[in-house]
């Protein structure tokens, strides 16, 4: 049974969902619940954390009163990632050179970047 509650495309197929920190450069930090399938990556923003509190409503698309964020993952470009004792993340960079940092502290991003990992 998948997990995320955004309506996924009936050929699309759920590679997994982790709680955990999205960060938009220059934008904003927010705290929900990441999932990747095989053609998206979807964020469902459930608190903003970041100093301003203020969502950028470009960046998110709206489902049943809540904010997701939508990455056709046909437009990243890079995914790189960065292990340190206390912080584990990985950047996405998209065609258009945006970032995207999924922050998931100090637990393994092994599954994660497993999962962008695999083909389209």
């Amino acid at each position: 049974m998948p997990k995320c509650k955004f309506p996924l495309d009936a050929s699309e197929k759920e590679l997994g969902t982790w709680t955990t920190n999205f960060l938009i450069p220059n934008v904003g930090r927010y705290l929900g619940d990441l999932t990747i399938t095989d053609k998206r990556v979807i964020f469902l923003s459930k608190f903003d954390t970041s100093l301003n509190s203020v969502i950028n409503m470009a960046f998110f698309e709206t489902f049943e009163d809540e904010e997701y964020m939508i990455l056709p993952r046909e437009n990243i470009n890079k995914i790189i990632p960065k292990k340190s004792m206390l912080n584990k993340r990985v950047t996405l960079v998209t065609d258009n050179n945006e970032e995207y940092i999924i922050d998931y502290g100090m637990l393994s991003i092994n599954a994660i970047v497993d999962a962008l990992e695999k083909p389209l």
